[in-house]
């Protein structure tokens, strides 16, 4: 495959791989493998070396609560998709805490890959930082039950709903403010700094994106005109 896509330096790190080549070496390895649940294990089996300076800033925060914000503040790290064409929100329902999943327009044959990918990215990323498994009681999935629908129990090991009107995925949410075993507020502290000038590096300045994170921060309580304008040092429209 690499040969295939012309990619001859992938020991360099900061070798670049396009949209089209990503997507066409994604469609390769669906139909080489005949695996429709590839996107669970790709999540599931994720190093944590390739979040980066992401990886450090969440084992560094002081509780899963504090966790998630910043990994959502900065879910443009992991992938091609995940703060790309699929966000992630998160917000407390009838006591559990609740991981909710938007896709946009745009992943076609992808969609499943992608969706799955995330899904399971996040029990693999949870898993690190609690140094246990997260606590699910629930997964809503705005999809058909697939053909690979056992590997949900073995990742997910909770009950599972497909055809819902949204993906959401619930868990105890005790755990949110538990401490955690690497919890390290200077190391927070710089982790944070260097995401946040690597992910305006990686927007270019990108308003709309910045917008975006404004609103994630708290979905229930979006900034006025005005007050993002203020944040984002932009002059609102008259």
């Amino acid at each position: 495959m690499a040969q295939t896509h012309r990619l001859t330096d992938l020991e360099q790190l900061n070798t670049p791989i396009s949209r089209a080549t990503h997507r066409a070496l994604l469609s390769d390895a669906l139909r080489i493998t005949g695996n429709s649940g590839l996107g669970l294990e790709l999540g599931f089996h994720r190093s944590l070396a390739t979040y980066d300076q992401l990886a450090y800033l969440l084992m560094s925060s002081s509780t899963l609560r504090e966790a998630t914000e910043n990994g959502l503040r900065y879910q443009n790290y992991p992938g091609r998709f995940s703060g790309r064409e699929i966000i992630t929100t998160f917000s407390e329902i009838d006591g559990q805490g609740c991981y909710q999943v938007s896709v946009k327009e745009g992943l076609d044959a992808f969609r499943l890959l992608a969706v799955e990918d995330v899904l399971s990215s996040i029990m693999t990323t949870v898993r690190w930082v609690l140094g246990r498994p997260l606590p699910v009681t629930k997964l809503r999935c705005d999809y058909p039950m697939p053909p690979h629908f056992a590997a949900y129990k073995a990742i997910f090991n909770c009950p599972v709903q497909f055809d819902a009107p949204v993906i959401q995925l619930f868990f105890d949410a005790t755990v949110l403010d538990q401490p955690l075993p690497h919890a390290s507020p200077q190391s927070a502290r710089l982790y944070a700094a260097l995401c946040e000038e690597k992910s305006i590096a990686r927007q270019q300045g990108d308003v709309a994106w910045r917008l975006c994170q404004l609103i994630i921060h708290d979905p229930a309580n979006p900034p006025s005109m005005t007050d993002a304008a203020d944040i984002l040092h932009c002059s609102p429209a008259p």
